[in-house]
């Protein structure tokens, strides 16, 4: 059964910049486990739900009635137990809109509770010493859009399946992505189809 979790997915422009700097950190430390997945910071992780599209309408609509946030970005890498990354400032907007996408996920399913810690990691390695000498490409994000991944076996990276807009109501036409590349850096394999993938569960 697959397993998902919901991301924030930067834009073009600001995932090739941290693309980058992943790809030099993973390189630097023989990890390549952070290059394995889309540039992102996650907002719930481990959700499963009942039925993929009462899910998505649901969240659909708690997105639409949220305005895009302006995510602040410290001006140094962080690095701690096991990882290394990007630090997101915390906020009011950032927190509520976190806290009301893990009550859509139990209310819908399940989902495992987690401290929300805002980041985008580049690294994952043991030991790793300060990045604190290292400063982050972006400044300022915009979190505009809510992104479903999925995980389709265990022990596999989770990819992109679907963005959803903060502030927009759905539109019957609007599928699949809005931007291209955005599996991770050692993934070459095809994007998931989200209709087959979750009319396996919904069914």
């Amino acid at each position: 059964m697959p397993q998902y979790a919901l991301y924030f997915v930067p834009h073009e422009l600001e995932r090739e910049k941290l693309a980058l700097l992943r790809r030099q950190l993973c390189k630097r430390f023989q990890n390549r486990k952070a290059v394995m997945y889309p540039v992102h910071m996650t907002l719930v992780r481990s959700l499963r739900f009942r039925g993929y599209k009462e899910f998505m309408a649901a969240l659909q609509e708690l997105c639409a009635q949220r305005k895009p946030i302006e995510l602040k970005v410290r001006r140094n890498l962080a690095s701690r137990e096991g990882w290394g990354g990007v630090e997101i400032a915390p906020s009011a907007a950032l927190g509520r809109l976190q806290q009301d996408l893990v009550a859509l996920a139990q209310e819908q399913g399940e989902a495992a509770p987690s401290a929300f810690d805002p980041h985008i990691s580049m690294v994952y390695a043991r030991g790793l010493p300060s990045l604190a000498g290292r400063t982050s490409p972006v400044k300022r994000l915009l979190l505009d859009r809510v992104t479903l991944a999925i995980q389709t076996a265990p022990s596999t990276p989770f990819r992109v399946a679907k963005h959803v807009a903060l502030g927009e109501r759905p539109r019957e036409e609007d599928e699949g992505h809005d931007d291209a590349g955005e599996e991770g850096d050692g993934d070459d394999g095809p994007e998931e189809d989200e209709n087959a993938a979750h009319g396996r569960e919904s069914g």
